[in-house]
């Protein structure tokens, strides 16, 4: 399928009722159980789903999607027939872990998570990602891996980065789902968050190198497998830091700005600094504003 502008609304019974009558001649079959009805223009295809979610997709998508409401999103899914998409959460968190995912997606899954309003989960709320990631997992082939703060800091005291970290996760992610599904030659994105040629040096002596990897940026909003890859990601993220606000008895919270520091000089006034070191990322830069009164 030809790269097209997607856009996506999600509309009311009636706005559909009127949809279908005013594209009365131009309805076509689907064969997707996902799919109320399908219809087919000169230069755009329209999806509606049984969700109420509307999908426009062509070189006319936003004209004609404009007739109807305002999009829910506007994103460019590059579709082909197979994809390994890789993508990480918790990198800009002062606390929590790092949660790296690499997804498998084809062509006959895209119905499926335009349905469940698959996009970046960064346009998504916690409580979307915690009602729809549990059906990626249990239908979408990925790998998933983490790093919690203590093992974090570790790498960090011992000479690593950041960079290298997430770069060693996301080669680990997508060896092992290309093992899993014997597809060592496929095509491959990470959302990148370095240069190609600093990717692999980060790399360079790990076991296994994964080659082939195309870099692109905002690349969770261009590939559908990076997309569910954020998605699942960032669930994992969620899950994992509500257990260790469970450990502590009090609240997380993520990001890395100003209510981050007054919780940390909170949290270090009940429990000390080396406890704080266990739950953060202690390089960041909000580790001296806590410690400073």
């Amino acid at each position: 399928m030809e790269n097209n502008l997607t856009i996506t609304l999600s509309l009311d019974d009636e706005k559909i009722k009127k949809m279908k009558s005013f594209y009365e001649d131009n309805i076509f079959p689907s064969k997707s159980e996902f799919i109320s009805t399908l219809i087919k223009l000169d230069d755009v295809t329209i999806t509606i789903y049984h969700s109420n979610k509307v999908v426009f997709q062509g070189k006319n998508a936003e004209y004609e999607a404009q007739i109807w409401g305002e999009p829910n999103n506007k994103i460019v899914w590059k579709y082909v027939k197979e994809q390994i998409g890789s993508d990480e959460v918790g990198t800009g968190d002062y606390f929590g872990p790092i949660c790296v995912c690499a997804c498998y997606v084809c062509e006959k899954d895209i119905d499926w998570l335009n349905e469940l309003g698959v996009t970046d989960s960064k346009n998504l709320s916690d409580d979307k990602v915690i009602d729809i990631a549990p059906l990626l997992i249990k239908k979408i082939p990925y790998s998933q891996m983490s790093v919690d703060p203590v093992k974090y800091n570790n790498l960090i005291e011992n000479g690593y980065n950041q960079g290298k970290i997430k770069s060693m996760l996301h080669n680990q992610v997508i060896h092992n789902l290309r093992l899993k599904l014997n597809k060592l030659k496929i095509l491959t994105i990470i959302d990148q968050f370095a240069t190609e040629n600093k990717y692999y040096e980060y790399i360079k002596f790990s076991k296994n190198i994964e080659k082939d990897i195309t870099f692109e940026t905002k690349a969770e909003s261009k590939y559908p497998s990076v997309a569910v890859s954020s998605i699942i990601a960032r669930y994992s993220f969620l899950v994992k830091m509500t257990a260790l606000s469970k450990e502590v008895g009090m609240l997380l919270p993520k990001g890395a700005g100003e209510k981050v520091d007054s919780f940390g000089k909170k949290f270090v006034k009940k429990y000390g600094e080396e406890k704080l070191k266990q739950y953060c990322k202690w390089h960041f830069a909000n580790t001296k504003k806590i410690l400073t009164e």
